[in-house]
């Protein structure tokens, strides 16, 4: 038995008329850096013996990031500046699981407008800032860029060094990385393991 055309007009303008109440009375954050959705569904009997599902998507609370990767860059690095990619594609891979990604140039050379410049030519995904007078750097003991520091919510580091093993020695890059220690460390973390290898040595541009 076909549901009459009428109920179903009825019924499309409620829903239209629903989603418009709930977008004017749901009210929007000033300032996100990242929106997530959950999906919320309705379901609609009796309208003519037809089961209906309507489909909503509703904004969400901001979740704290579980891990934030402080990621230690130089504009003027030759190897900073060939580890965009590694990064976008690790950015790409764990920002959408709670991992925070953070640049810090701690530099004093890197202003705000080169490091703009920066992200823009090398298509770093993530947000990049000064490390003003290197305190950051310096309470991690970061001696080289690129570095990376990986810590937990609570404050807590579960992993400092190297971004993976691409890097031998300066100009001396392996063919093809053997190990990738951040993505290890991140796959352990997210999944509640022990990192197993928590420290290495970052091969790059020495900080002054």
């Amino acid at each position: 038995m076909k549901p009459a055309m009428g109920s179903l007009n009825y019924f499309t303008r409620s829903v239209k008329s629903f989603r418009s109440y709930w977008n004017n009375q749901t009210p929007q954050p000033r300032i996100v850096e990242r929106k997530s959705f959950k999906k919320i569904t309705v379901y609609f009997k009796g309208l003519t013996g037809l089961g209906l599902v309507l489909l909503l998507f509703t904004q969400s609370k901001p979740v704290p990031p579980r891990l934030t990767v402080y990621t230690f860059l130089s504009t003027e690095c030759p190897i900073s500046q060939q580890y965009i990619r590694t990064l976008d594609k690790l950015y790409q891979r764990f920002n959408p699981s709670g991992v925070r990604f953070i640049a810090m140039f701690p530099l004093a050379g890197d202003s705000p407008q080169r490091i703009r410049q920066f992200r823009s030519e090398y298509g770093l995904p993530f947000a990049g800032r000064p490390d003003v007078g290197a305190r950051l750097a310096r309470q991690f003991r970061v001696r080289t860029t690129p570095e990376v520091v990986v810590m937990q919510a609570n404050g807590t580091v579960r992993y400092q060094g190297a971004i993976d093993d691409w890097y031998i020695s300066l100009g001396k890059p392996r063919p093809e990385v053997t190990n990738a220690y951040l993505q290890q460390a991140l796959n352990a973390l997210l999944a509640n393991q022990v990192v197993v290898t928590a420290r290495t040595e970052a091969v790059g541009c020495l900080l002054n």
